[in-house]
């Protein structure tokens, strides 16, 4: 065959055709790259998008979309938007078809019915070169967690921890919002405290001082009206803000008051509740809530001083009641333990004063305990804790003591009935003549009864007490106090 010969033009014309279908390849090339990229982002995106055509069907969803509707890809896919049951989702689809952005945040039921989220969902129209609305996007961010974060923070800067009252700083706007004339009718406000709640967080420790709060601010709540402003404002401190809708709104609060302390320390007699008040009403000339606030705060020390012997005394017959049930604490060991000590203080030429101490010590030296019955049997302690945990009932004592006018003078003798003589007793690791009189004898016969409750013979009890002179007892009053027994028995 004869080849012609091509001249420039004709290679001009053919390297222009294949320059354009090059061109051509590589842009659908980078169309179907383009396509590859976006449809990677649109199915691993961490928020949830859907397309919808113009008549508003769901053409493609990703799988968060599906996941955080609680469906599936076959059963969203086709979905007609508008005849979903939420409104407010119709009403933005229809926004978004007339080509307007639309945004939307709320709380959503999934398709599934399952557990409602808060969401945020955005629908974007998709406009063509006519102007004309092909559809749109819709965009989908479950937002549940850092909602309910912030509504955990919200409900934290205004709530007590303990109480689950409000707290200072609320009640403080509060009162300021108050003070501005929003309310217009009559306010009261009410101040409490807490009576003893220091005795029992130094007593029983300060879990227990929770408990009492807990229940007080529970009691304070169930005794006023709904529409009342409860607050913990301090360590022992509650305040209340009730408007007065009658004349009889603050009587009607303290009677209930008083009928709940009652009911609830019938049923916890363990932690009774005493609540101090005081209270002042607001008038036409009293428009100034913290000056209303300081009133009512002095009425509440003076209704505390009024009965706070009362409530400690209560607190410490509690205290004689909840100590441990052991033998060293029962009735018939008291009275024969005071039997002794009478006598032997006797037999000693001992004053009716140190007698006194001493009989008072017989009663109240383990007072301390009942702060300690639940740590003992709850097993929580090993038993070297346990021991360390015991040792500290003199101490808890003496604070019990130096609480009630009562009993304060037996505080000091309290405290250390456990010392020894030799210094390696406890709390004060003192020794010798520096350890009270009343506790050095106490001491004695205390350790006697105990050894004959324990089964041993008088003569037994006798060579242990021997055993003990010099390390935990007086030598010198172990010697008396064994001549005295058998004086006695000569006697009898």
């Amino acid at each position: 065959m004869e080849m012609k010969e091509l001249d420039y033009k004709t290679f001009e014309g053919l390297f222009k055709g294949l320059d354009s279908q090059q061109n051509n390849m590589f842009a659908h090339s980078q169309v179907r790259e383009n396509e590859a990229k976006y449809q990677l982002v649109f199915q691993n995106a961490p928020i949830g998008l859907i397309h919808f055509d113009k008549n508003g069907v769901i053409t493609s969803c990703n799988d968060t979309f599906v996941r955080i509707m609680g469906s599936s890809h076959e059963a969203l896919i086709g979905m007609e938007i508008a005849k979903l049951p939420d409104k407010r989702v119709v009403k933005l689809l229809k926004s978004a078809l007339n080509g307007k952005y639309g945004h939307l945040e709320g709380i959503y039921t999934s398709v599934s019915g399952g557990k409602p989220i808060y969401g945020k969902l955005n629908f974007q129209p998709i406009i063509n070169d006519e102007g004309q609305v092909m559809g749109g996007v819709g965009i989908l961010e479950d937002i549940t967690e850092r909602k309910e974060y912030q509504q955990r923070l919200e409900y934290l800067s205004k709530s007590d921890p303990i109480t689950g009252l409000f707290n200072r700083t609320y009640f403080e706007q509060y009162l300021d919002s108050v003070n501005t004339g929003l309310f217009k009718e009559k306010m009261a406000i009410i101040v409490c405290d807490i009576d003893d709640l220091k005795l029992v967080n130094d007593t029983m420790g300060h879990s227990a001082g929770d408990r009492l709060l807990v229940a007080a601010g529970k009691l304070l709540k169930d005794s006023t009206p709904i529409d009342s402003v409860a607050a913990r404002i301090g360590g022992d401190e509650f305040a209340i803000l009730i408007p007065v809708h009658s004349p009889d709104t603050i009587e009607d609060f303290e009677q209930k008051l008083e009928k709940n302390i009652t009911l609830h320390n019938e049923k916890h007699p363990d932690l009774p509740v005493s609540i101090s008040y005081g209270y002042a009403v607001s008038d036409e000339n009293q428009n100034d809530m913290k000056a209303l606030f300081r009133k009512a705060d002095l009425l509440m020390y003076r209704d505390k001083n009024q009965h706070r012997r009362l409530s400690r005394n209560s607190k410490i017959q509690r205290f004689l009641h909840y100590r441990q049930p052991a033998a060293s604490c029962s009735p018939a060991r008291t009275a024969t333990l005071k039997a002794h000590i009478t006598a032997f203080c006797e037999f000693l030429n001992i004053s009716q004063v140190v007698i006194h101490y001493i009989l008072g010590l017989a009663d109240y030296h383990d007072i301390g305990k009942a702060g300690l019955e639940k740590c003992q049997i709850s097993g929580q302690f090993t038993e070297e804790e346990a021991m360390l945990e015991m040792q500290k009932h003199c101490e808890i004592g003496y604070r019990i003591a130096l609480s009630s006018d009562e009993i304060s003078i037996f505080a000091n003798a309290i405290l250390k009935h456990h010392e020894f003589w030799n210094g390696k007793g406890y709390p004060l690791g003192i020794k010798g003549q520096e350890i009270p009189l009343e506790c050095r004898i106490f001491s004695i016969v205390c350790a006697y009864d105990e050894l004959i409750i324990n089964g041993l013979s008088r003569a037994e009890a006798f060579k242990k007490l021997q055993d003990m002179a010099g390390r935990e007892l007086d030598p010198e009053f172990i010697r008396m106090f064994i001549l005295f027994m058998e004086q006695k028995d000569s006697d009898t």
